[in-house]
């Protein structure tokens, strides 16, 4: 039924080229994307076509695109993935280390990632025990984690760094500001935590709705346009 629908409304759009985008838009992200680009994407986009509703679910699941009928996703994959769609890169991106100056004074500053095991960590995920594994020129040192905080959200995990809970792996883009304001500290900078990609992946450009194609040019423009707003700040 959804190829059906995407097939007609290919034919529909043919006819009416030359009229606005109008119809909905199903978009699923992940809760951190959601609250750092996408609404304010999603806002900009509908002010120009106002024809056009989004539907955002934000989730930090894996979504199926094609099964639960969306139209594009935005994901967090490891770089060697392929999807099995249609995939536009936005970004490559790191966790790092970090957590707040009160904490560092109490507990000591971790000089290596082992030391990473004798600090309470806050962990990202269900489980209270895990391991980060940090790269560094080609080596791998996988550390086995535990904390008294586990969080499913990577904003709750910042929030949590820097009320003094412990140390955190957090997005450079995310803590960044916290860290040139003084809230947060960078520590084993010269170590990566789980290198990704950010992609914008949908199912095929052979029947994408005009509205689709305008919506994936604006996240990708938005994105670019915030990520040159930070490095610029940050020179």
């Amino acid at each position: 039924m959804r190829i059906l629908a995407d097939v007609e409304e290919a034919n529909l759009s043919v006819s009416s080229s030359h009229s606005a985008p109008q119809g909905t838009i199903r978009v699923a992200c992940s809760l951190l994307f959601g609250h750092v680009y996408m609404t304010k994407v999603a806002a900009d986009f509908m002010r120009v076509y106002p024809g056009v509703d989004v539907e955002i679910v934000a989730t930090n699941r894996r979504v199926d695109v094609i099964e639960e009928g969306f139209d594009l996703a935005v994901v967090f994959m490891d770089p060697s993935e392929d999807s099995g769609l249609i995939a536009r890169k936005l970004h490559s991106t790191e966790l790092r280390c970090c957590a707040s100056p009160a904490y560092f004074a109490a507990r000591g500053v971790p000089l290596e990632p082992k030391s990473v095991t004798s600090h309470n960590c806050i962990v990202y995920g269900e489980s209270r025990l895990t391991t980060w594994r940090f790269e560094r020129s080609g080596k791998v040192q996988s550390v086995p984690i535990r904390g008294h905080l586990s969080v499913n959200s990577l904003v709750m995990a910042q929030v949590a760094a820097k009320s003094d809970v412990g140390i955190a792996a957090l997005p450079s883009f995310l803590c960044d500001e916290d860290v040139r304001e003084g809230r947060l500290v960078y520590v084993l900078e010269d170590w990566n935590i789980a290198r990704t990609e950010v992609r914008v992946v949908y199912p095929s450009n052979r029947y994408l709705a005009p509205r689709v194609r305008l919506f994936v040019e604006a996240l990708v423009a938005g994105y670019n346009n915030a990520f040159e707003n930070r490095t610029v700040a940050e020179k």
